[in-house]
């Protein structure tokens, strides 16, 4: 059977493998904790459950408009405006199936055969899949440790070229947890608007950093840079709903709308209930957030006291 070549060579998820991996063993009743999924042990929020439950009953269970319903967009607006400090117009912003859903909507809209996408690694593994998916070549910068692995403005500049589409920056990153601080970000924005290239800019882990880490949205740097970011984010990661499937996208109004053709003709709207969700937790009760970062962190502390025994008792 012959297959397209732009499948033939996309590698299946590692992490959703060694996820099902991990669940089927606890099935089987074996004591397991399991890194693959970045996924929060949580169960959703009620007040968010509430709200869709409220969705159902009230029949809220037709096709919604492709890219999102208004008032969930609205919330977004003022989501990014609140915590960014970023300003976005509805019409700049397209809710899909998950951040992932997104990112790959992005790809698809922006490259061409012959593009480059700089990507830092380590990196979420699907990242490289989607770029070639959409015909491009990722290009890696090996980060070091000693940079808390973050990709440095003389690192990325010497790999731009005349090809290069995009970079995509995930800060805070998964998998390595480093975040991009002011002067990492402005440098980056430098090179961005010097060679006018895209920034991707994945922020879906935003609300678990700790110490003294600040997140900061590169698009909130001026207007030069607004102009060349789409912010990637969604509601997955801070209020534990990665299965609702509620990621969204926001950018130059050229970029989204394209987006958002692109997306009516494969998924059309994401799930109308999920919406509705989604619209409880972003203008709801944040407390539930700083709740479950709360025992992340002390999860965290634990897990670093027992790594320094270890290191210690060798």
């Amino acid at each position: 059977m012959r297959l397209a070549k732009r499948v033939s060579g996309i590698a299946p998820s590692a992490t959703l493998e060694i996820t099902a991996r991990a669940k089927k063993m606890a099935k089987e009743g074996r004591d397991i904790v399991n890194f693959g999924a970045g996924e929060p042990d949580f169960d959703t929020p009620d007040h968010i459950k509430d709200e869709a439950i409220k969705a159902i009953k009230e029949g809220f269970t037709k096709y919604t408009p492709s890219s999102g319903i208004p008032e969930l967009k609205s919330a977004i607006a003022q989501k990014f405006k609140r915590d960014n400090g970023v300003d976005y117009s509805p019409s700049q912003i397209v809710v899909s199936n998950g951040a992932k859903h997104a990112l790959y909507n992005i790809l698809q809209t922006i490259c061409e055969s012959g593009d480059e996408v700089i990507i830092p690694s380590p990196y979420w593994l699907s990242y490289p899949e989607m770029v070639r998916m959409a015909g491009a070549k990722a290009i890696f910068i090996k980060t070091k440790i000693g940079n808390n692995f973050k990709a440095d403005e003389k690192e990325l500049a010497s790999k731009i070229t005349g090809r290069t589409r995009a970079l995509i920056l995930n800060s805070p990153s998964n998998p390595t947890g480093s975040v991009y601080n002011m002067d990492e970000l402005k440098a980056i924005a430098r090179l961005g608007v010097k060679y006018k290239f895209f920034v991707i800019s994945d922020e879906i882990y935003e609300k678990l950093i700790y110490d003294e880490n600040k997140h900061i949205s590169i698009a909130s740097l001026g207007k030069d840079i607004y102009d060349l970011t789409i912010t990637v984010n969604g509601v997955s990661k801070s209020y534990s709903m990665t299965g609702w499937r509620i990621g969204y996208a926001a950018g130059p109004k050229e970029v989204m709308d394209a987006v958002a053709n692109l997306q009516s003709h494969s998924t059309s709207n994401p799930s109308s209930i999920g919406q509705k969700a989604a619209l409880a937790a972003l203008t709801g009760d944040h407390a539930c957030v700083e709740k479950m970062k709360a025992e992340f962190e002390k999860r965290r502390a634990f897990m670093n006291m027992r790594l320094r025994m270890k290191r210690a008792w060798r």
